[in-house]
């Protein structure tokens, strides 16, 4: 029986750690994805992978909400991110969860 409880202490503090860091890791991701204003490149491949990863952040986003509203909340909450980010992350904010919190951030972003 000890083993067991070992084990499943060891699980339940591997989750923890991963709740305290996952949101630093999505925010890294958010900003590696959204590095570049859509308008400034080219038609072509740079455009499409640009597109095709945004997209990829956006599946990923809808799939994990619970990783990605805490993330964007804090992005979305300061400086430093490119326009096209406001808008775009606080659309995947309102998509993942609306409440009246979001919405007055997102409006905020965007303005």
């Amino acid at each position: 029986m000890r083993p067991f409880f070992f084990h499943l202490l060891v699980v339940l503090a591997l989750a923890s750690m991963n709740g305290l860091f996952g949101k630093d890791e999505v925010q890294a991701k958010l900003k590696r994805s959204y590095h570049t204003e859509p308008h400034t490149l080219t038609a072509g491949e740079k455009y499409d992978q640009y597109n095709a990863e945004i997209m990829a952040v956006w599946e990923e986003a809808q799939k994990k909400p619970d990783d990605y509203i805490p993330a964007l909340k804090a992005l979305l909450s300061q400086d430093g991110m490119i326009p096209y980010f406001y808008y775009d992350g606080a659309m995947m904010l309102l998509t993942a969860e609306v409440s009246p919190e979001n919405l007055k951030l997102a409006a905020a972003a965007m303005a």
